[in-house]
Order: structure tokens, then C-alpha cells, then sequence
């Protein structure tokens, strides 16, 4: 061929590139610049049905989809793409491929996309499209922009090498072809001076020789221009790093022809991409290459792409520095020479990034929802490179041997898969690996053109061709790009099988090999997260309980949840969370709101990042039944996560309340939720998925009450109130619902105050203690102010609870019991206020508006003093307390009124005072002389040993009207109470 024609053919082959350079240009970048939006529903209850992409200006002129899953439709609308038509399931994901139609400036584009579920609610997400640098689609972007001044530029150079072609003196014509075949005997020929024959002056000299043109390198992800490159990613998700170097070499192709005037030497030049072995090594910092999650790391790897474990991170101000070396190898033996290596250095910063998502919500009664942890590595990445590396090119020559070669096969392409596994867990990242090689069989030919040589030369030579892995997988994605002897894919959120696919081709450009196809399938195992259940025999309590529930994670095998899973970073939640004021119902008064369950900070701070606090006031009492039994504490945290990545996880749980309720949920990337174990011995039997939630406490009939609490009464609703014990007037129950009855009161307490002339302060009272009450009997609260007792109020079958401190009934203006209360109540009810008094002429005094319930006695006063009297029999004070405190609960006296003036014939009326049963607390017993009743007077005289008068004075409460004793003396003696009953009259309940 001659160089003209060639020259010619070159030029139309550009122009025509520069013509179709955008078509050219979408093409390549099918291959160079692939990638992908990727959108990922991480928690909800609906599907999701559209899924709306905001993508940058420049990008979205420049991408052109690919492919979008199945079932679903796109449409691209400026900057806008719309996924539709599909349906995407909580914890799962989609991806859309693209490519590049033009090359772009590398750089990182942040994106954002909101998800519309079924009921119309907008999942938000963001992240960041990284354009790589494209060294293929650059050059061919210098095409499109300069389009018409080379198009100018060929047009005039063909049009000179034409006219340049047609005044040169032609040459004669010789055969061509590959091979030339030149006739052997030809004959000598005639010089035109003398027309005497000459010898051939020359054949074709046909020779190679191989130059390394250039080698160039980069890494992914990238700094660009020497900047940071910053990315947040999960933090028990490696880091797929990729290096991609070209290492390009020179055939020179030599042909050589002998003339008169010396050695014609012509050159052509064939550019080859050479094989290259990539060479991975951690210099410093932590961390290391896996090929699989959960891998022990090492600090060494080789391959195009690796996949790089960071270490666990323990603080939010912790920075781990980690410098990693990838150096890339000339590594084909057919394409000399060997030279020298080239690196690059990735330094990436590291740190952990724990943020609050979401502002949760609350009512008066409960912390609902705390909010979300959202926990990220955050990687700052800076790339140094080594500068490409090189040599100059000769340039082409042109003699009268030109050029020419052919590709044969060598040897078919041969391949095989070296690492792919058969099983991987949800999210896993895995290397895939393979191998390739693929001879091909090059021939050079010199092709004679002119006169003086005539003869051809050829030389053959064995050259590797370059391959293409492609590899391609029915889920999941190539967070790296699917091309590569070693690529690295993400198993997706779905349980089952796998295709994986590789084909294994040419480049092109040397012998079209037949392709070969391999395949496999990798199943993939669910992981799943459960719980323990609360232990049943765990009870709230303020004092700065504990409860600790174990977390698990396992993988789903052979129809079993298998332990242990995959190391995860665990989080916790604590969940509609009660947030009760106070403690108790009667401890403290203005009590704050906090939440009454919360992660127990300074037991867990090693192993845990705690976040989401809710605490609304530090006022939390440290003394609770004794110093220091609640140690102060500064933040009520509703969510914490583990420090390093564990298959296991269980802190602490502190309670500050007596009748704490709350719910525990625990989570991790890529878990789905296995329903709680009743308790650690438990095995699961299947690998169903549901809520791992659990309810503190044990609590399986959801009435708020521990199921082990003799306030659940059964499951029973916990606003109940039927205490009937004892049955009373018949009007069931004493104020206090189950629930209230469950989280309980504290009794006893001190009160303080001083004496004149002592040193020291006068305590009254006893020890703290606190109390769950019998939901069977009734309770009454009295307020003892001067230590003095309820005498002979036992005898009412109540059950009497005795306190010292008057904040315990909320001070003696109040005298409310259960004044902390908030949900499952019924209303207020009150306690009774017992005072010593001296009140002349008076044994006791229950003063209110009205007799009880207790809301109506403001305070029940004695006269100790005077019931002490020498005079008194010694039942007169328990007797006295005992009755004044009995009016506070709706018992009245057998009657009023009558006269006991009994020194002269006085009229009294029968069922009053001192009628009814003799030996009553509520009968009148006192009486100058005897006893007197209706007409006729009769005087019944009663004497002592000693010759006193005297009169029985009573310690029981009857359950007749019916007289008994001196009150029945025969016919026409009988004086029957007009009320009588004590036992019948009881009543506690103020609502």
C-alpha cells in the first residue's frame, strides 16, 4: 500500500471518527463510565411504589439509562428521573445503570431522591455520584468540542496529499497482497543508459522491536487535583477500594529496503495495552483486606479491586489514620521490556459520625418514638500518584517496504473462576475472582512498493491479548464496577439464589477470540436480629434497677436461625417509654417527667455510644428509701449502639421507677427482626421474622402490669378498683386502681424537728420502705404526725399503711395518696392526717364537712394526754383513735344525741350514743352513774371490784344494731342501736 493511500485512509477514518464523535462517544462510555443510582428503603412499614431522583443539571444531560429492575419503568424529565410501576419492600433496594454519553470533569455530585410508599408518606434519601476520571471518552470529548476545525484541518491535508500523490512520478506497479508472491525467475533489468542488465538491487528486511510507551495510574474512590474526597458509608460495611492502570507499550514495526544511496528504513507503530498486577500493602494505621465479610484481615492483597476492613472506631472524636500503597506491575512477558513499577498512595482519614435522625415524639403519658440513630464512617480520602511514566516515541517513517500485518490465533481464550462462593450472608461484600489469558499469533509484513526492493519479508511473534472480565449477577451491585479480573459485589437484602455470570473476551484490535461464558450461583443466607424476653420474674424498681436483654444476630440455615451471623455495629431503642412523674404515687412531690427506663450511662460508656436523651429536668432524687440508692445521673439516653462490631450485644437498662414501662428494639445493617426468645436457653426452632421488640416487663397480657405482680390480677384491665376486703358498706374498692396498686407507695419516713435545749434534732417515725398494695384489700393511708398509732383501727380488716413525712401524702394541705399519678388511674384519693392535741374536755376530734370517705377530714385529733388519764382505763386511747379515725371512713356513731345525766330521773331517748352492741369503738361509754333509757327510768348500776362505777369501753367494730350486754337487760331493757354495723358502714374510696 502506498503511503499516500494509507495517509488518505487515516484521514477519512478520522474524519469520519470526528462526524460521529458524539455517537462514538455514548459508546465508549457504555464500557469507560458506567455506573449507578442506587436507592435504599432502610425502614418503613408500606411499600414503596415511586421512587424520584433529583440528579445534578450537567449529569443528567450527560447519562443515559441502562437498565432499571424488573417491573419497572423510567421516565427522564430535565433533572428529574422517575422510577415507577414497581413495588420496593422495607429493607430493600433498587438500582438504576448508567452510563456516560460525554466525558465529565471528575468530581463528586451529590444527589437526592424521595420515596412515595402506598399511603402517600415521602422517604426521603441522599448520596453522592462519583465521576472517575475517563481517559478514552476525554480524548474523544476533544473531538466533539473541536469538530469543525478538524474536520477542516483533515480535509485540507487529504486534499494536499491527493495533489501531492498526482505530481509525483509514478512508480511501477508491483503485486500486492499478503503474501506478495514475487515470480522467481524474473528477469534482469535494462538500465535506460547502457541497456545492459543489472542484478535485483534488494529485498524487504522485516524486523520489531518493543518500547514501553507510557504507564499511568488511579485508584477509586479519588481525590481530584490533589483534593479530599470525603464519603459516609455504614460502618459495618467495608470499603471496596479499585486501581486501574494502563500500561501501554510500542511495537515498532521495521521495514527495510537497500538502495544506491543507502538503507531506506520505514517505521509504524502498533500501541498495546499490557497485562498488569496490581499489588496492595497497608503501610500504617489499622484494618485490613478481606475477601468476605467477617474474613480475618490481612495487610496485604492483590488485585484490580480489594476490599478493605477498617477497625472499629470507638468515639465520635476518635480520627484512625490508615495509609495504603497499591503499586501496579508490568506483568506480560509478551511485550518487553520490563520496567519499573508505579504506585499510588491512599491516605484516608477515618472517623465515626453518630447522628440524631428523625425529632421522634412524645405525648403526656410516654416517649413513643425517641427518634433514629444514624451511625456512618466518615472516610477523607487524598490520592497521590505516582506522575505517568514514559518514554519518547520514535516517529513513523515511510520506505518502499511498507507495512502490513494479520492476527492468527494462537491460542483460545482460557479462563476459569478462582474465588466465588457458594453462600454469602445479606449486605456481605465479596471479592469475585477469576483468571484469563489468551495467545494470539501476530505476523509482520513488509510489502515491496517501489523499484528497488522487490522481494516481501514477514516474521511472526506470540503477543497476549488483552481480555475483558465482565461479570454480571441477577441481584445486587458492583458498588466498583462489574469489569475487572477481581470486582467486588454487594450481596443483596433478599434471601435466595444468585446468578452470577463472567464472560471473559477480547478487547479487540488483535484476533477476535471466541468468548467464554462461566456461571455460577451464590445463595444467599438471611441475617437476623432477636431479643430475650424481659425475665419474668424481673420487677421495676427506682432505686436504680438494672435490667440487661441479650441481642443476637444470626444467619438463617438449613430452616433455622443459626448463631452466631455477621459482626454488626448493634443498636439499641428504648420505646414508648413511660414517663410518670415521680418514683411512686406519693414520692417525690413535683416530680420531674423523665423517662422512667433509660440506658444506664455509667454502666455501659466502655462498650457503648449512647445517644437520643430525653431528659427533661436533673432534679432526679438520689435518695429514694436511702442516701445514695438512686446515684445521680445527668441524661436519660433512649438509644445506644455498640462500640466495635459484635454478633452479640446487652446493655444495661436503668429503671427509675416503680412502675417503669417501656419497650427495648434492637437493630442492625442488613438484620431483619426475629421474633424475642423467652428466654437465653431458648433455641429458635425456624427462621420466622417479626418484631423483636420486648416489653419491660414481662408483660404478655399488655395490661401494663408485670404478668409476676399479684396486682396483674389475671390480666385484668389496670384501671380496676374492686377491692373487697373488708366488704364494708358495699362500695367496692379504696381509690387506687391495679395499676396504682402496682406502682405502689412509699411508707414510714422520718419526720424532723427540733427541741428547745437539745443538742440534737427529735426524729419521728421509721425507715423508708416502699410498698405494692393487695388488690384484694382495701388500703388506707394515715399520716401519723405525733407517732401515736391507729389504736384499735385494726380491728376494721383494713390494711393500714402508716407514714411519717407529710410530703408523702403531698403535705397536710393536700393529704392526696396517690398525687403522682398519671395513666390507668381512677382520681384522687386521700389519706387520713392523725394529730395530737390537747383539747380540753375532749377525748378526740375528727373534724370535716361531713364523716368520710377520707377526702372529708381535713385532720383527726386525740387528746393522748387526757385519754392517758389515771382515771382512764387503758383501752380509752386505742379506743379513742381508733373511733375518731373511723368517722374519716364514713362510720358514725349508733346514734345521736341523748343526755347521760344520770343523778336524777332524766328522759333519753333509746338507740342514741351509748346503745347497741356494750363492747363497740363507736359506742359512747362514758356515764356518771349507770345507764339510763326510756320511760320507766331504770338505773343499772355497775361496780368494779373496787366499787367504781364503771362502763365497758369498747375495742371491736360490730356488724349488728342489735344490743348486747347492759344494752339487753330483758323486756322493756333493750336499747338497740339506731345505726349499729360499724363492720357495714366502712368506706375508703373517694371517687
Amino acid at each position: 500500500m502506498k503511503a499516500s493511500t494509507f495517509i488518505i485512509i487515516v484521514l477519512i477514518f478520522l474524519a469520519a471518527f470526528t462526524f460521529f464523535s458524539e455517537d462514538v462517544s455514548s459508546f465508549v462510555g457504555k464500557f469507560e463510565a458506567t455506573g449507578d443510582f442506587t436507592y435504599t428503603y432502610l425502614e418503613g412499614d408500606t411499600p414503596i411504589t415511586q421512587v424520584t431522583f433529583n440528579i445534578d443539571p450537567e449529569l443528567a444531560e450527560n447519562i443515559e439509562i441502562d437498565t432499571v429492575p424488573s417491573g419497572w419503568s423510567y421516565a427522564m424529565e430535565d433533572s428529574t428521573l422517575v422510577l415507577s410501576g414497581g413495588s420496593l419492600a422495607p429493607g430493600s433496594m433498587v438500582n438504576i445503570g448508567y452510563h456516560l454519553k460525554r466525558y465529565m470533569e471528575p468530581r463528586d455530585i451529590p444527589i437526592s431522591a424521595v420515596g412515595v410508599t402506598t399511603d402517600g408518606k415521602g422517604v426521603p434519601a441522599s448520596g453522592t455520584v462519583i465521576v472517575t476520571e475517563t481517559i478514552i471518552l476525554k480524548i474523544i470529548y476533544i473531538f466533539i468540542i473541536y469538530k469543525i476545525p478538524i474536520l477542516i484541518g483533515i480535509t485540507l491535508l487529504g486534499t494536499g496529499v491527493f495533489i501531492a500523490e498526482k505530481l509525483k512520478p509514478q512508480p511501477k506497479p508491483v503485486p500486492t497482497g499478503i503474501p506478495v508472491d514475487i515470480p522467481k525467475d524474473k528477469p534482469p533489468i535494462d538500465t535506460p543508459e547502457t541497456g545492459v542488465p543489472t542484478e535485483i538491487i534488494s529485498a524487504c528486511g522485516c524486523g520489531y522491536e518493543w518500547i514501553h510507551r507510557f504507564m499511568q495510574i488511579n485508584v477509586y474512590p479519588s481525590s481530584s487535583a490533589g483534593g479530599v474526597y470525603t464519603v459516609r458509608r455504614l460502618p459495618d460495611d467495608p470499603m471496596p477500594l479499585k486501581a486501574l492502570a494502563i500500561d501501554m507499550h510500542g511495537l515498532i514495526h521495521k521495514c527495510t529496503c537497500k538502495t544506491k544511496e543507502g538503507e531506506q528504513i520505514g517505521r509504524e507503530i502498533y500501541d498495546f495495552k499490557a497485562k498488569v498486577r496490581y499489588e496492595w500493602r497497608i503501610v500504617s494505621g489499622e484494618g485490613g483486606f478481606i475477601k468476605i465479610n467477617d474474613e480475618e484481615p490481612k495487610k496485604t492483597d492483590k488485585g484490580e479491586q480489594v476490599i478493605y476492613q477498617p477497625p472499629d472506631i470507638l468515639n465520635e472524636n476518635e480520627v484512625k489514620k490508615v495509609t495504603i500503597i497499591v503499586t501496579a506491575y508490568h506483568d506480560d512477558p509478551t511485550k518487553h521490556p520490563d520496567h519499573a513499577p508505579i504506585t499510588a498512595t491512599i491516605s484516608m482519614e477515618i472517623t465515626r459520625e453518630i447522628k440524631e435522625k428523625g425529632p421522634g415524639s412524645e405525648n403526656n403519658l410516654e416517649v413513643v418514638d425517641p427518634g433514629d440513630i444514624e451511625d456512618r464512617y466518615v472516610y477523607k480520602i487524598t490520592v497521590h500518584r505516582d506522575e505517568p511514566m514514559g518514554r519518547i516515541t520514535p516517529s513513523e517513517g515511510i520506505c518502499e517496504c511498507v507495512q502490513e500485518h494479520s492476527w492468527e490465533m494462537g491460542t483460545p481464550i482460557q479462563g476459569d473462576l478462582v474465588y466465588v462462593p457458594d453462600e454469602v450472608a445479606y449486605g456481605d461484600y465479596v471479592r469475585l475472582e477469576a483468571t484469563g489469558s489468551d495467545i494470539d499469533r501476530l505476523k509482520l509484513f513488509c510489502v515491496p512498493t517501489g523499484e528497488n526492493c522487490i522481494e516481501p519479508a514477514s516474521v511472526s511473534l506470540d503477543v497476549m491479548d488483552n481480555l475483558v472480565f465482565e461479570w454480571e449477577a441477577s441481584a445486587g451491585r458492583f458498588p466498583r464496577g462489574n469489569i475487572g479480573r477481581e470486582v467486588v459485589w454487594q450481596a443483596p437484602d433478599i434471601e435466595g439464589p444468585v446468578g452470577i455470570k463472567l464472560i471473559i473476551k477480547d478487547e479487540g484490535g488483535q484476533f477476535k477470540d471466541q468468548w467464554i461464558v462461566f456461571e455460577k450461583q451464590i445463595f444467599v443466607r438471611k441475617l437476623g436480629i432477636d431479643l430475650v424476653k424481659t425475665p419474668k420474674a424481673w420487677l421495676p424498681v427506682a432505686t436504680a434497677g438494672t435490667l440487661s436483654l441479650k441481642a443476637r444476630i444470626y444467619m438463617c440455615k438449613d430452616g433455622k436461625w443459626i448463631y452466631p451471623g455477621r459482626k454488626k455495629y448493634i443498636r439499641f431503642r428504648l420505646k414508648k417509654v413511660s414517663k410518670e412523674p415521680g418514683v411512686c404515687l406519693n414520692y417525690p412531690r413535683n416530680g420531674n417527667r423523665n423517662p422512667d427506663l433509660f440506658f444506664y450511662e455509667e454502666k455501659i460508656k466502655d462498650n457503648y455510644i449512647s445517644k437520643l436523651d430525653k431528659t427533661k429536668s436533673n432534679d432526679c432524687p438520689t435518695e429514694i428509701l436511702q442516701p445514695n440508692d438512686n446515684p445521680r445521673h445527668e441524661h436519660h439516653y433512649l438509644g445506644t449502639v455498640l462500640k466495635r462490631r459484635a454478633t452479640e450485644g446487652n446493655p444495661v437498662i436503668r429503671c427509675e421507677d416503680y412502675g417503669a414501662i417501656g419497650y427495648l428494639v434492637a437493630e442492625a445493617n442488613h438484620c431483619i427482626p426475629i421474633p424475642p426468645r423467652d428466654d437465653e436457653n431458648t433455641v429458635h426452632k425456624d427462621c420466622k421474622t417479626k418484631t423483636n421488640m420486648v416489653k419491660i416487663p414481662r408483660d404478655d397480657n399488655d395490661n401494663d402490669i408485670a404478668d409476676i405482680a399479684p396486682q396483674d390480677d389475671r390480666g385484668a384491665a389496670p384501671n380496676k378498683d374492686e377491692d373487697n376486703q373488708p366488704v364494708g358498706d358495699g362500695y367496692k374498692g379504696d381509690g387506687l386502681t391495679n395499676y396504682e396498686e402496682y406502682r405502689g407507695f412509699i411508707v414510714g419516713g422520718y419526720r424532723t424537728f427540733n427541741v428547745p435545749f437539745l443538742p440534737f434534732p427529735i426524729k419521728i417515725g421509721a425507715r423508708r420502705r416502699h410498698i405494692r398494695t393487695d388488690v384484694k384489700k382495701k388500703d388506707v393511708f394515715i399520716y401519723d404526725e405525733n407517732n401515736i398509732g391507729t389504736g384499735y383501727l385494726n380491728k376494721s380488716g383494713l390494711t393500714i399503711h402508716l407514714i411519717y413525712d407529710p410530703d408523702l401524702f403531698n403535705g397536710t394541705g393536700s393529704r392526696v395518696i396517690n398525687f403522682n399519678r398519671q395513666r390507668h388511674t381512677g382520681g384522687e384519693q386521700h389519706g387520713l392526717w392523725l394529730r395530737d392535741r390537747d383539747m380540753p374536755g375532749l377525748y378526740g376530734m375528727s373534724c370535716g364537712v361531713n364523716n368520710g370517705p377520707p377526702k372529708n377530714k381535713t385532720h383527726v385529733c386525740i387528746n393522748v394526754k387526757l385519754c392517758k388519764g389515771r382515771d382512764e382505763p387503758r383501752e380509752r386511747l386505742p379506743n379513742t383513735i381508733a373511733h375518731e379515725l373511723a368517722h374519716g371512713l364514713n362510720v358514725w356513731h349508733h346514734g345521736e344525741g341523748g343526755n347521760h345525766n344520770c343523778g336524777g330521773r332524766t328522759h333519753n331517748s333509746q338507740g342514741k350514743l351509748t346503745s347497741g352492741v356494750e363492747n363497740c369503738i363507736m359506742r359512747y361509754d362514758k356515764y356518771a352513774a349507770g345507764w339510763c333509757h326510756g320511760d320507766p327510768h331504770h338505773r343499772h348500776s355497775y361496780t368494779n371490784a373496787g366499787g367504781d362505777l364503771v362502763d365497758i369501753t369498747g375495742t371491736v367494730f360490730c356488724t349488728s344494731a342489735n344490743a348486747t350486754g347492759r344494752n339487753n337487760r330483758g323486756a322493756g331493757h333493750i336499747n338497740n342501736a339506731e345505726r349499729g354495723n360499724c363492720m357495714g358502714q366502712f368506706r375508703v374510696k373517694d371517687w
